[in-house]
């Protein structure tokens, strides 16, 4: 009986068929990994901003800045990757952020009051960040929501 080196066709097959299997089998979890870390990456920009905004204050008679553009300009952000939102394909920037700026309260009284969150389009389930003026970071579900709060709190 003669032996041959090498693998058959029937075993090349089998073998590429369970690498298949297997990447199809750790799709869903890789992509939820994904989904994941963009979703702290938001959150962790958002941290930024906040401590930006507050360093601001401090050095400006507790006034929040006119223009989210301004924490970069003025040094208060060390990068400028803070400003994009990781689920959007648009790279934000200081002049053209992710997210949405409402430049009012103040620092003196920080209530429950959110100056900057995901636009509506940032998330692809729709949901979204909030950064309150306090300092605290929400995730909500829906868009309609933060609309409800943002004018709610700025009818105050």
């Amino acid at each position: 009986m003669r032996y041959r080196k090498g693998f058959t066709i029937i075993e090349l097959g089998i073998v590429i068929f369970l690498i298949g299997a297997i990447i199809v089998a750790l799709t869903p979890f890789i992509r939820e990994a994904k989904r994941k870390t963009c979703a702290v990456r938001c959150i962790h920009n958002l941290q930024n901003i906040g401590l930006a905004l507050r360093s601001y204050a401090l050095a400006h008679d507790e006034a929040v800045p006119k223009d989210l553009s301004l924490l970069w300009t003025e040094g208060y952000l060390a990068k400028e990757n803070s400003f994009d939102c990781p689920f959007t394909s648009h790279k934000g920037t200081a002049k053209e952020p992710d997210y949405i700026y409402d430049a009012h309260g103040d620092f003196r009284k920080p209530d429950n009051i959110p100056v900057v969150y995901d636009k509506p389009s940032n998330h692809p389930d729709k949901s979204f960040n909030v950064l309150y003026l306090n300092g605290d970071i929400e995730h909500q579900e829906d868009s309609a929501t933060a609309e409800k709060q943002r004018f709610g709190a700025m009818a105050e």
